[in-house]
């Protein structure tokens, strides 16, 4: 029983369960054990004009040295770049008319509880409220306000927020948690070996797990997937570091009564994962103006059952499946 309180961390399994003996995790009062991959953060605020301000970011804010691609979000590029805005991703695969300046990278900022919307240019964060942009070590906010000490600024510094190193382990339960913020990748071309920092991993991942059980929980605003249920690539490959097994396909998860919501590139996916049982009330209010994916993103579906509802609230210049 994990008792009330916000915890920032990441929570890594060591060891998986039996059959009739699962590793449980359960906050004793439902959702009131928060996961958070936010810190607070207060710098030596700089004013560079009105309501525009910026701070220097410190190394020693991250701590999950685990991924291949480094344990700070704002210094990692998405790999790809918001739909409708081809910038540097695209124009290095030679897509037409692509932005070589233009990169977003895998942070996040909330200000007063609310995500801020990233623009990495200076023109465009100056002219949108409650934006910012990173550069150079240094983080660019356009508060509402010339008062930015008033504020509580919180920055992402966890990758994953519930995910074993160890792949394959068996029968967990993680229950009543509330799982929110964290940087994660967007999953481009994740199958291919070239760039397995570029898997497909939740904010909740199984690892390759089987016989998951993951009920009851909210999970939102991770910037790629909140949950993935399946191989994150392809088996010899991954995108942490160590000897960690390899990804033998998924079997059996049990995931019910979730309420996912503000992920950026999926609430669910899987690659590889059979006999999964879906059943999530609600699934994704998103309102992050992200290049989202599908609500439910299966890859290789084999003897799935899907029974969920969904509430839409989505960005109208996003482009998404329901189910893909």
């Amino acid at each position: 029983m994990v008792l009330p309180g916000i915890y920032r961390e990441r929570i890594s399994p060591a060891r998986g369960g039996k059959v009739n003996q699962p590793i449980k995790y359960i906050s004793s009062t439902p959702h009131s054990a928060i996961v958070r991959g936010s810190n607070p953060w207060k710098p030596q605020w700089q004013k560079l004009g009105d309501r525009i301000y910026k701070g220097k970011l410190t190394d020693e804010m991250f701590k999950d040295m685990s991924m291949k691609d480094g344990p700070n979000p704002f210094k990692i590029p998405f790999s790809s770049t918001p739909y409708g805005r081809d910038g540097k991703p695209e124009f290095d695969r030679k897509y037409p008319q692509s932005n070589p300046d233009l990169s977003y990278n895998l942070g996040q900022v909330f200000v007063d509880d609310e995500c801020y919307i990233q623009e990495p240019t200076e023109s465009k964060m100056k002219s949108t409220p409650k934006s910012w942009r990173y550069e150079n070590g240094e983080i660019y906010i356009n508060f509402p306000d010339d008062s930015p000490n008033k504020h509580q600024v919180e920055i992402t510094t966890q990758r994953r927020l519930f995910a074993p190193h160890q792949r394959q382990l068996e029968y967990i339960t993680i229950e009543g948690f509330i799982f929110e913020r964290c940087s994660n990748q967007y999953p481009t071309n994740f199958w291919e070996s070239e760039n397995p920092e570029w898997q497909q991993a939740g904010m909740v991942g199984t690892r390759s797990g089987r016989y998951w059980t993951i009920k009851n929980n909210i999970i939102r605003f991770a910037s790629a997937v909140g949950i993935d249920l399946g191989n994150e690539g392809e088996s010899v490959y991954d995108l942490e570091k160590g000897e960690n097994g390899q990804a033998a396909g998924s079997k059996g998860h049990h995931v019910e009564n979730n309420i996912i919501s503000d992920n950026g590139a999926a609430g669910t996916a899987s690659y590889g994962g059979t006999h999964l049982i879906i059943k999530n009330k609600f699934l994704d209010l998103l309102k992050l103006s992200k290049y989202f994916l599908a609500i439910i993103l299966l890859n290789t579906l084999f003897l799935c059952l899907l029974n969920f509802i969904r509430i839409g609230l989505f960005n109208h210049e996003m482009y998404f499946f329901v189910i893909w």
